[in-house]
């Protein structure tokens, strides 16, 4: 499928029926069963893809063999192969995490379906999309010794990886993204040891927490602790 219409994606469709069965049931683990059924009649996207392969393209970045992506109508789960159901613990959280992060920061925020409140993106307002490196205090420093979680950020922009000079700040929606994958990889104590220290993370972290338990019925928090063992 090619159904991008902003960012240019591939998905290679999964044919082989037995491998979309053992994709439906990891599914299940990883993401559809998160959800109650009302919930997911109200908010899921109209279409799920099951693929074998997600490819997208932003800027002058190339991004291969992705977990999950989304647009306006539709959430996409990659690397849907016949081995999905050999992986082990570790790797089923993180792909819980991304997918759930695609799923609240990627396809709600770009169908206009989340309103993340502004007193969140007030926190690092100065940052978003903006070089870090280049602030006073990192100017000397080497770009490997510079955490973004003192700016409110769980990691950087993409797509800067290899250029020294820069590090910059996330566009909103992938903070969200950062945010919700964190969160939802994590135990409440692991979340507890990794804020410490670092009040702009905290402060987002309670605020997008509470919106959406409040406005959705959902415990981000709850589905970290949810690790699958």
């Amino acid at each position: 499928w090619n159904v991008d219409t902003r960012i240019a994606s591939v998905y290679t469709q999964q044919t082989d029926k037995y491998v979309l069965d053992k994709g439906i049931e990891f599914l299940k683990k990883v993401f559809l069963d998160t959800y109650d059924d009302e919930f997911k009649k109200n908010h899921f996207p109209p279409a799920i893809y099951l693929a074998e392969d997600i490819y997208r393209e932003e800027g002058w970045s190339s991004y291969y063999d992705q977990i999950s992506y989304y647009g306006i109508s539709h959430l996409a789960i990659g690397r849907i192969r016949d081995n999905i159901d050999a992986l082990s613990a570790d790797e089923l959280n993180t792909i819980k995490g991304r997918i759930n992060a695609d799923f609240w920061g990627g396809y709600l925020f770009a169908s206009d379906k989340i309103v993340i409140p502004a007193a969140f993106y007030d926190v690092s307002k100065a940052f978003y999309e903006f070089n870090i490196k280049n602030l006073p205090e990192n100017k000397e420093k080497p770009k490997s010794e510079i955490d973004v979680r003192n700016y409110g950020f769980w990691e950087p922009k993409e797509g800067w990886e290899g250029w020294e000079g820069y590090l910059v700040g996330p566009k909103k929606h992938s903070d969200i993204i950062s945010f919700v994958k964190v969160i939802t990889t994590h135990t409440a104590e692991e979340m507890e040891v990794l804020m410490d220290g670092f009040p702009k993370i905290r402060d987002k972290y309670t605020i997008l927490i509470n919106y959406i338990k409040q406005d959705f019925g959902v415990d981000l928090q709850e589905i970290g602790n949810q690790q699958i063992k």
